[in-house]
């Protein structure tokens, strides 16, 4: 393999070829701890164009560099009218409708014909699912044909490497009601690698594939190469519980079992990170009630931990986690977790309105406790999706939530801080192993973010006092392996381009 050699700021280094490094960002008046400071609608967001929309209709997000200037870009969803695209010009968003169809429900992200852009996954639900294809300076909307019977009630389109072909697939989670198990059944499509995709029939027994899909996250969780997939289902004593499957060789089989992680509840959204440092994934879910934090066992089974250390904010029985994510608020190299509730359902006989804060749980040393107050995290709504990204720069994760239909609210972090960190970008289902100050952390790229949102293809890892690096492993779903030996400066971005 080739080598290069590059001055890192602590030594030279030699760099295998496919690896970029970003420049350091320095940090000259660093704070001990993050602050935020919320200006969606002063940047020009706009929330839901209808005022009274009840229950889980409401804002998706994604987020990511969609026209390469080098800032994020945000599009935005909801159940009336196209997505819209909000680009970063000068000081301020600027709004430009995206095709695509009138009442889009749950967004995703991918590049699936491989051009390096993000393309947006939209699902339909009760109308066809569609990608929207981004050229940079154009989008077009990619029907997707060949469904099955269930292909109009998607609720999101989630993406993954099921055969590790290098080419992006995606299992499509349907919400539906019906009698009819055909009519409610999840389905997998193969992609093309052309931006075309292919129903994969019988991929998944019908008995399994017929729950009512909320939300799903591709993530090896065995550590063999694959990546494995796990469904979270709303309404699953009637319905079924939580599914997760094994992916051997592109085949998937059921191991809710064996592995305890069959939940029967309502639940909404799910995000995976080791939060314990072991280097397998932990999964965070929300749900009706009550959270649950399920920590991966040393046998490969898992078990809920979140009421032992405090990681469940919900207190009443009707309030509701939507979307959660793992996320290192303060680079302290600990995760910690955003969680978004918030309800307005006026249905039948039941009628709840109430509006919440977003939680946010600090982690130190095992155990949460929430703190979204004291980081300026006090505004309270109906959240839904939620997402974790470098805005404005300065080192510090940046949070957007969208609310059902008030503005989407877009904290900015008050600046740097005295913490090391650096980003991983990666073909989505890498695994990524970082080395820094005699302590190893792992995660993983995916551009997923839980419940209805979308993301930039990055791990995020914050390193607390190290700032430099010792060593940086890469294996990506294709089979590739890629290793950095340090030391190499903190606080910057590392980005592993196609071979």
């Amino acid at each position: 393999m080739l080598l290069l050699l590059l001055s890192c700021g602590a030594a030279d280094v030699a760099l295998p070829a496919g690896i970029v490094l970003g420049a350091p960002q320095r940090c000259d008046r660093a704070a001990g701890a993050p602050s935020f400071t919320e200006v969606g609608a002063a940047l020009g967001l706009q929330g839901n164009p209808v005022e009274d929309f009840p229950h889980h209709h409401g804002g998706s997000a994604a987020v990511d560099d969609f026209d390469g200037d080098g800032d994020l870009d945000i599009i935005l969803s909801f159940p009336v009218g196209p997505p819209v695209l909000y680009s970063w010009e000068d000081d301020a968003f600027s709004a430009t409708t995206l095709p695509g169809p009138e009442a889009s429900f749950l967004l995703n992200l991918a590049d699936i014909d491989g051009d390096g852009d993000s393309d947006l996954l939209a699902g339909g639900y009760k109308i066809d699912p569609v990608v929207v294809r981004n050229d940079t300076d154009s989008w077009s909307v990619l029907p997707l044909t060949d469904l099955p019977a269930s292909g109009s009630r998607v609720r999101e389109l989630s993406p993954g490497d099921l055969d590790g072909d290098g080419h992006i697939d995606l299992y499509a989670l349907v919400n539906s009601g019906s009698d009819d198990p055909a009519q409610r059944a999840d389905f997998l499509l193969r992609g093309n690698g052309d931006g075309t995709f292919s129903h994969i029939p019988d991929a998944i027994p019908q008995v399994l594939a017929a729950g009512r899909g909320f939300d799903a996250i591709w993530i090896d969780v065995d550590g063999d190469g694959d990546q494995d997939l796990y469904v979270v289902n709303d309404d699953g004593a009637d319905f079924g519980g939580n599914v997760l499957y094994d992916n051997d060789g592109g085949v998937l089989s059921d191991v809710s079992a064996q592995r305890s992680a069959g939940l029967v509840h309502f639940g909404m959204g799910v995000d995976a990170g080791d939060f314990n440092g072991d280097g397998a994934p932990d999964f965070y879910l929300t749900a009706v009630a009550s959270n649950v934090l399920m920590q991966g066992l040393s046998d490969g089974s898992y078990a809920n931990v979140a009421q032992a250390i405090g990681a469940d904010p919900l207190i009443e029985w009707f309030e509701m986690g939507w979307g959660a994510i793992w996320l290192d608020v303060d680079n302290d190299g600990d995760l910690d977790i955003l969680n978004a509730q918030g309800d307005r359902w006026a249905e039948g006989a039941m009628s709840i309105e109430y509006d919440a804060p977003l939680d946010l749980l600090i982690q130190d040393d095992g155990t949460f406790t929430e703190r979204g107050a004291d980081y300026g995290l006090a505004q309270t709504g109906s959240h839904r999706s939620v997402v974790a990204a470098d805005f404005n720069t300065d080192g510090v994760l940046d949070i957007l939530a969208v609310d059902v239909v008030d503005t989407p609210r877009l904290y900015l972090s008050d600046g740097c801080t005295e913490a090391g960190w650096v980003s991983v970008s990666a073909p989505i289902g890498s695994r990524v192993r970082v080395d820094a100050g005699g302590r190893s952390q792992t995660g993983w790229v995916s551009q997923e973010s839980s419940y209805g949102a979308g993301k930039p293809a990055v791990a995020w890892f914050g390193l607390g006092s190290a700032q430099e690096l010792d060593s940086v492993q890469i294996d990506t779903p294709d089979g590739r392996s890629v290793s950095i030996s340090g030391p190499i400066e903190a606080r910057r971005t590392i980005l592993l381009t196609a071979e």
